[in-house]
Order: C-alpha cells, then structure tokens, then sequence
C-alpha cells in the first residue's frame, strides 16, 4: 500500500497536489493507490484541458499530414534516400579529390620555391572545394519563388 506523499514523490508533486486531485475525481486514496490509474487519469486530465479528444487529435494528425504533403509538392521536402544519395556523392566527391591533391601536388611541387608551391596548394585546394561546391549545389538547388509578387495590372 501507498501513503500520499509516496504518490506525491512518484509524480513529482506536493502531498496538497494528490489532495486536490482527489477533489477533482481522481479514484484515489487510502487503500486505492493504483498508480497506472493515477497516471491514466492524469493523462486524460491533461488532454481535456487543452481541448483535446481522440477525434480532435485525430483530425490534427490529417491536417500535418497534409501540410506535409503540399510541402513535398511545393518542393520544400525532399526524400530522405535521396538526400542522403547526394549527399554521400559530395562527400564521396571531396575524398576523391583531396586524395588526389596529394598526388598532383607531389608532382606540380618539384622544382619550385615557396611562394610557387603556396599558389599551387591553393590552386588545388580551390579546384577541389569548386568541385565539392557543384555536387552540394545540386543538391540544395530548386527553383526559388518570390514571396509578396503580384501578377497582372497595377502589380
């Protein structure tokens, strides 16, 4: 058996707090502490004050769903696989390239002093983020909409 404060501790609330709540219908008290029902009720408590019921809940899920769905349509979600597809092209694309930079960097850099080998690191650092640069920019592109533009007369 439970006392009070045991339920108070169990859901982080003063004794005064169970008391009120026995006001307020909760079936609970001295030798009926079942606290799934405490938290069942509770929970329903809970939803009745926000104006919530199973048919209203259900009727805001149907509505983010189609929220979910014009903003596919309008272009603003993409699909999960394929993101991730490009973005492991550009990654794949950066590796590929920095590897590569090491070897034609090896090459370019025979023979030449400092200031020749520091605009050649550059030169290829920067041809290798132009590269890395084109394979995101395919991926985040998509047509851009203007918000606020009117068409016809007197726009």
């Amino acid at each position: 058996m439970h006392a009070v404060r045991d339920v108070a501790r169990v859901f982080g609330v003063t004794v005064s707090a169970v008391d009120q709540w026995r006001r307020e219908g909760c079936a609970c008290g001295p030798g009926n502490w079942d606290l799934a029902a405490i938290g069942e009720w509770l929970r329903r408590r809970k939803m009745a004050n926000r104006g919530d019921d199973p048919e209203v809940a259900y009727k805001r899920a149907r509505a983010d769903l189609a929220q979910l769905r014009l903003a596919k349509e309008r272009g603003l979600l993409c699909d999960q696989a394929l993101a991730d597809a490009q973005i492991l092209r550009a990654c794949t694309t950066f590796r590929t390239a920095l590897m590569g930079a090491v070897t034609t960097l090896a090459q370019q850099m025979e023979g030449l002093d400092e200031a020749a080998r520091a605009e050649a690191i550059d030169r290829r650092f920067r041809e290798v983020l132009e590269a890395v640069a084109e394979n995101v920019g395919a991926i985040v592109e998509r047509p851009k909409k203007k918000r606020g533009a009117r068409k016809g007369p007197g726009a």
